[in-house]
């Protein structure tokens, strides 16, 4: 296997990992009826709850539609069985180090997220999953000099 320093780089060269594009249609159609909603109830220029209300649902539409058209756009898929990659990471205190490579090698994902805590968080678990637990691929690091660094090469269950 080829010298992988972090996790993002192995999923870039895995093979049975594919990418799609996120369709922005559903984001267009919220901000142009929020503006629209927007536009019809400030050309009325009453003051009814009628119009607070219109006001209120539009500007909402409106926001909501911007932020899912500025959201990130690629998906990662794990080809063979279809399903989509998720991504999460856990917190731990350094002192879980050996339960956390226990879990990891029976590869018992559940308990290494219930293991999770915030406080004195000196190593992060990223996991990049699929709903059935069919593909995992996580990376350890550790938080040092102001950042978190690699401990070991990402592990592909």
């Amino acid at each position: 296997m080829k010298n992988i320093s972090n996790i993002e780089d192995l999923l870039s060269l895995d093979n049975n990992i594919t990418t799609r594009k996120r369709n922005p249609i559903i984001a267009i159609i919220m901000t142009l009826i929020g503006a629209a909603i927007l536009a019809f109830t400030l050309s009325k220029g009453e003051n009814s709850s009628m119009n607070a209300i219109l006001l209120f649902t539009g500007s909402a539409l409106f926001v909501i539609g911007l932020i899912e058209l500025f959201r990130k756009k690629l998906i990662l898929y794990h080809s063979p069985s279809g399903e989509k990659i998720v991504c999460k990471q856990c917190f731990f205190s350094l002192e879980d180090k050996k339960m956390i490579n226990e879990y990891i090698e029976k590869k018992e994902f559940d308990k290494l997220a219930n293991l999770s805590s915030n406080n004195n968080s000196k190593i992060m678990a990223i996991l990049y999953t699929t709903k059935s637990m069919g593909y995992n691929v996580i990376q350890l690091l550790e938080y040092i000099d102001y950042q978190y660094t690699p401990i070991d090469e990402p592990i592909v269950k």
